[in-house]
C-alpha cells in the first residue's frame, strides 16, 4: 500500500509538471539571447577570477555561435 501510494504521488507530481510545461510559451531567440547575455554578465562582474570568467563568457560565445542554444525553446531547459 504505501509503495502505490509512492508511485502514485510520483505518477502525479509527474502529469502536473508535464502539464505546466505545456502551459509555458515557448522561448523566443530574442528572449533566448537576452538570457545568455545576461549571464554572461554576471560572470564578468561576480565571477572571482577574471581569466577564468573570460573563458567561460568565450565558451559560452563560441557554443552560441555554432548554434548551440538555437535548438532550445522550454525556458527550464535554459534557465
Amino acid at each position: 500500500m504505501k509503495r502505490s501510494s509512492c508511485l502514485l504521488g510520483w505518477l502525479l507530481s509527474f502529469a502536473v509538471n508535464a502539464q505546466q510545461q505545456a502551459q509555458l510559451p515557448r522561448l523566443t531567440a530574442a528572449e533566448r539571447q537576452s538570457v545568455i547575455d545576461t549571464l554572461i554578465a554576471k560572470v564578468n562582474s561576480l565571477y572571482i577570477y577574471e581569466d577564468v570568467a573570460q573563458k567561460m563568457t568565450a565558451s559560452i560565445r563560441q557554443h552560441q555561435k555554432h548554434h548551440g542554444y538555437d535548438t532550445i525553446s522550454q525556458r527550464t531547459v535554459l534557465g
